[in-house]
């Protein structure tokens, strides 16, 4: 590596692991505001940052100031070892603890069967118990209340979770007879005011997940934990489904030709920044419900986007480059959902 900078030398590194800046930062604590500024050598990474700075990007403390390879080669952060290699050294734990949304989101909907059929059977054979109160009443909104808690236990509580679980709620309360009226005026107030908090709340905060790595805590995104998604890329064209867990997916083709996106219960991205060119014509089509979703793309590419679905929060940061020729159309229908695009250096 003969970079003449450390800040062209994290460039370097970060790409040659297909990493944008907003994934590095977010592995190290910083902003990518912070990243950016290093790279174009603004400013440099602070000393004890370092050592997981080097790690991230898969060389040593030394390669990363020096721009040489140390005696004692590169270091390679988050090595997954098997159960004799952790077994034979008590002291090292690679991966003491992964946050695995999927399983969470399994055990929540696991309880509410169970309980649907404890409910059915109480229906059934103590009638005396419920009154007018039929089986019906009580499981519908109760599966929006398990719904929302999914949403709100297997990834960052956001307002669309607690909104979903607030209307669950109250229909709740009112089969039950404690409320009366019409109870959609206040569910619709309660998920207004939740998706605007929310809304706002995610333009000074970014949303992190967070892991034990080495016995150090790191920020990460969804390819570090379990959960896996069904992805493909052929010819340029994109499919992508994913639901209950986090997921970050990057298209690896310079150019983009069109794709489909679902995905639903999770916090997902889809990384476009290495697309280059646009196929004339080219749309992604993507479709959200109770989960979160960014796509990224690089500044040389203008996005025209539609969107539809109803109670859903959507939001642009950063502009396009006022020379950006690349035109990609993206039609997002959202319900219940945060649909977000991200431009990137």
């Amino acid at each position: 590596m003969n970079e003449n900078t450390i800040g062209k030398r994290i460039q370097a590194l970060r790409k040659e692991r297909g990493m944008t800046q907003k994934q590095l930062a977010d592995a190290v604590g910083v902003t990518p505001q912070a990243v950016s500024k290093w790279e174009t050598d603004e400013s440099c990474p602070d000393i004890t940052a370092l050592p997981l700075l080097a790690g991230t990007l898969g060389v040593s403390v030394d390669t990363l100031l020096s721009g040489t390879e140390s005696a004692s080669g590169p270091v390679l952060e988050g090595v997954v070892r098997d159960a004799n290699e952790t077994a034979s050294s008590k002291k090292e734990k690679p991966y003491t603890w992964v946050w695995n949304a999927g399983k969470i989101s399994g055990i929540i909907f696991g309880v509410f069967i169970l309980l649907a059929g404890v409910l059915l059977i109480l229906t059934k054979t103590k009638p005396e118990w419920f009154g007018e109160i039929g089986f019906w009443d009580i499981i519908w909104p109760s599966a929006i209340i398990f719904v929302g808690l999914a949403g709100c236990i297997s990834r960052d509580i956001s307002g669309f979770s607690l909104g979903i679980v607030a209307v669950g709620v109250l229909f709740l309360l009112k089969n039950l007879g404690v409320i009366e009226g019409s109870v959609w005026p206040i569910a619709i107030a309660i998920v207004l005011i939740l998706v605007g908090v929310t809304t706002i709340l995610h333009q000074f905060f970014k949303r992190k997940k967070k892991i034990k790595r080495n016995g150090n805590t790191v920020y990460v995104d969804g390819k570090d934990g379990k959960f896996r998604s069904d992805y493909s890329e052929d010819g340029g064209y994109i499919k992508y489904k994913a639901s209950f867990g986090d997921d970050n997916v990057r298209f690896s083709s310079d150019k983009f030709y069109g794709g489909e996106v679902n995905v639903s219960f999770g916090d997902f991205d889809v990384d476009l920044t290495e697309v280059r060119e646009i196929e004339s014509g080219a749309e992604l089509k993507a479709n959200i419900s109770f989960g979160d979703l960014t796509i990224h793309v690089p500044k040389s590419i203008r996005v025209e986007l539609e969107t539809a679905g109803s109670f859903s929060g959507k939001g642009v940061k950063g502009n396009p480059a006022p020379d950006a020729a690349n035109v990609l159309r993206v039609k997002a229908a959202a319900s219940f959902a945060d649909f977000e695009i991200e431009y990137e250096d």
